[in-house]
């Protein structure tokens, strides 16, 4: 993805009618966007665990789960909390976000990274309230718990996933084949690889650069508004 087109993406994603080119583009994936029949809304900004967390809510249930997600767009997440739909946000440190895209769109720059970084959560910031907005690191710990307070705020009936060797593994095999049913690159997986890893920790470095400090804790701030801890 080139800069020009990642820098319209997440500035015009958080405005409604972008939702009706999102419907056009996945108009072979109906999970996409809210329908009618929609029980579960989940979403993030990209490389944010959003795929981890949906099929591993989905493996849990003994159903089909009517579920949007994977828009990215922080206008599904407002348009969701005004149906009253439940919704959960994942939000991820923005030094990691940055890493991750800039290995995921090589030429990309940090600075316009963190720019749609701070774009996107200031639209989930206005309806935090309205929606479950939690931690890559409460997912990783305590999903169950997370789909408890979901029912609780909701009054929905979810199963929370279990915490389990066998059933992680599961999670896992099941990304891996829908990964490569859709024949990406392994370093596109949606949870950690060595490749992916070690890819990622040659660009850290890159993130100390001093004219990236002011937005660096413009957005270490935002984070902590929404899940409560620092980044």
């Amino acid at each position: 993805m080139t800069t020009v087109r990642y820098r319209l993406r997440y500035r015009f994603n958080s405005y409604q009618p972008y939702l009706r080119l999102i419907a056009w583009k996945h108009r072979d994936r109906p999970d996409r966007l809210i329908r009618d029949d929609t029980e579960i809304v989940i979403e993030g900004f990209g490389r944010s665990a959003s795929s981890y967390a949906v099929v591993c809510l989905e493996l849990a249930q003994d159903r089909p789960l009517l579920s949007a997600h994977h828009t990215h767009a922080s206008a599904q997440v407002v348009k969701a909390a005004r149906l009253g739909l439940p919704t959960i946000v994942i939000v991820k440190k923005p030094d990691d976000v940055a890493i991750s895209h800039m290995v995921r769109h090589p030429g990309l720059g940090a600075r316009t990274i963190y720019d749609a970084w701070i774009r996107f959560h200031r639209g989930v910031a206005s309806v935090a309230g309205d929606v479950i907005v939690i931690s890559v690191e409460e997912l990783d710990r305590d999903y169950g718990g997370v789909i408890e307070r979901l029912n609780a705020k909701f009054g929905t009936t979810f199963t929370p996933p279990p915490k389990t060797e066998e059933f992680e593994q599961r999670i896992q095999d099941e990304m891996w084949r829908r990964h490569v049913d859709q024949a990406r690159p392994s370093l596109h997986f949606g949870r950690p690889t060595a490749e992916r890893q070690a890819a990622k920790e040659a660009l850290r470095h890159t993130l100390e650069a001093p004219e990236l400090a002011a937005i660096r804790r413009k957005a270490a701030a935002l984070y902590e508004s929404l899940v409560g801890t620092p980044p």
